[in-house]
């Protein structure tokens, strides 16, 4: 019996697929070993001690929040951008005091340098695996 010889249609196509395959293993491959050596940045390691309030809990009566308000401040009068701005409950005073989460505007700074180092070693990689393809192909 003679074999069927593959058309040059069919081949081109099996090449295809077979580059399209080990793109994606190479990608699986590369984003795996930067989260195992180089660790994103973890919330509840961050900020998980510090948990404001985003809102009230319990309604503090009017005369104790102007208390506070004349003590700690309003939310308008905190120094950092509107989505940083918590409250925390004040139990002595009964009402609640403005704070500014620090803690998260250090989460976001981590996570921006993180993803921007995990970019370059993706360009860097991907560089170097079209170097190698070229030469190999």
């Amino acid at each position: 019996m003679k074999k069927k010889q593959d058309s040059k249609k069919g081949l081109r196509f099996r090449k295809f697929v077979l580059g399209f395959a080990i793109g994606i293993v190479f990608t699986l491959f590369i984003f795996y070993g930067i989260r195992t050596f180089y660790p994103e940045p973890d919330w509840n390691r961050t900020c998980g001690a510090f948990q404001p309030y985003p809102a009230p809990l319990k309604e503090p009566s009017a005369v104790n929040q102007s208390k506070c308000d004349a003590l700690y401040g309003t939310f308008d009068s905190l120094k950092c951008e509107p989505q940083y701005r918590a409250s925390s409950y004040n139990n002595s005073l009964n009402c609640y005091v403005p704070v500014c989460n620090t803690c998260q505007m250090q989460f976001d700074k981590d996570r921006e340098r993180y993803d921007s180092n995990v970019f370059i070693i993706s360009i860097v990689a991907g560089g170097l695996a079209l170097i190698v393809g070229v030469i190999i192909g």
